[in-house]
């Protein structure tokens, strides 16, 4: 699954952050979602947070995607919650909910505002218990102003306002860039300065980058090829081997693979290159390490696995 916002389309204004949550020292616990590419399968193909609504007993799943600057609801998923539990979501508006109650984990969040979008169609399995049924999308307005902490070992997405004290003495902290509610992350590759898009709706691939650059860190000549769908497009994901080390803010981390599609315009091409961006990384390279973003601060760290 890879964030089609990531591939270079151009960032619209962006609405007021319509989430209220007190985020003070709030834990959730994230899973991830398995998929099978076609060589090989995936563990960690999409990190979901639950999703528990007042009335229906099923607990739901929202993907967690800083891809997307602004967390949305799957239309089809609700309109089937409708159904089976009328008194979970109020019928009324198709375009977006309003006053829009739920929790992540026993977290409280109201949603002022959610657009719905049609994503997909699939059939909740109301009966099946160990089903995962994902309704939405849960973006980069869950964390701006706020600490976000991703302990990808533990498998735990903390908020709050500041740095938990146990991590500072283990970081060194870095400016990063939160524009336009996009996490942008400076790295260091062969040499050179990258500044690299962070998309934790993006798991299968260390990093995506352009064919020139990514054959230019590899000695592969022939990549690992896969269609993979991003937001119902189809593209082609050329992996190429390596054998590089790539930094954030001061942190060596091996990086066995770097990727490029085919199917992205080079109108998309284009604007990552024009506004700076190099290219993008996700779940995969961090899984062993936790990562913290302090959006308010504009700082970022990276705490090695042992």
């Amino acid at each position: 699954m890879v964030s089609a916002l990531a591939l270079g389309q151009q960032v619209p204004t962006l609405p007021e952050n319509r989430l209220v949550f007190d985020p003070m020292d709030k834990t959730l616990n994230f899973r991830w979602l398995g998929d099978t590419l076609e060589t090989r399968f995936e563990p960690h193909a999409a990190m979901l947070l639950p999703v528990e609504l007042e009335h229906c007993p099923k607990v739901l799943y929202m993907q967690f995607d800083l891809g997307a600057p602004n967390s949305i609801l799957y239309s089809d998923m609700i309109r089937q919650v409708r159904e089976e539990y009328p008194k979970a979501i109020s019928f009324g508006d198709t375009v977006a909910l309003t006053n829009f109650h739920f929790q992540h984990d026993r977290m409280d969040v109201l949603a002022k505002e959610i657009k719905l979008t049609a994503h997909g169609q699939s059939q909740i399995k109301w009966k099946d218990d160990t089903s995962i049924e994902i309704i939405g999308t849960v973006g980069a307005d869950l964390i701006e102003g706020h600490v976000a902490v991703i302990d990808y070992p533990e498998g735990k997405l903390s908020l709050g306002n500041e740095i938990p004290p146990c991590l500072r003495p283990k970081l060194k902290l870095t400016d990063m860039m939160f524009e336009g509610r996009r996490v942008l992350l400076p790295a260091q590759l062969g040499g050179e300065t990258l500044l690299v898009f962070f998309d934790t709706g993006s798991s299968a691939y260390e990093l995506l980058t352009d064919r020139e650059t990514a054959e230019t860190f590899s000695s592969d000549t022939l990549p690992e090829r896969n269609e993979v769908l991003s937001w119902d497009r189809r593209l082609i994901a050329n992996t190429l081997r390596t054998s590089r080390s790539i930094e954030f803010a001061g942190q060596a981390i091996p990086l066995m693979h770097v990727t490029y599609m085919e199917g992205v315009s080079e109108a998309q091409v284009a604007l990552m290159k024009r506004i700076g961006i190099d290219g993008m990384t996700g779940n995969k390279l961090f899984i062993y390490s936790i990562l913290v973003l302090d959006t308010r601060n504009r700082k970022f760290g990276v705490v090695r696995g042992e």
